[in-house]
């Protein structure tokens, strides 16, 4: 983008009412660019689910056996 396509008040910005449509906002944005299929989407927000629950579930467990 140069300075005759650019908007004067810059590039434009985004906000989500939460994580899970920001995260799909951004797996289409992939789609629609050309970079990924739909399945590939799927399977990176299923994945980084599991990952966030384990990761959660481990935090939770170090913090309740931490000694104090």
């Amino acid at each position: 983008m140069d300075a005759a396509t650019a908007p004067e008040e810059g590039p434009a910005t985004r906000s989500y009412d939460n994580i899970h449509v920001a995260a799909e906002d951004c797996g289409m944005s992939r789609l629609y660019n050309g970079f990924r299929f739909r399945f590939d989407i799927d399977a990176g927000t299923k994945q980084g689910r599991e990952r966030a629950a384990y990761l959660l579930a481990t935090t939770r467990r170090l913090l309740d056996t931490a000694p104090e």
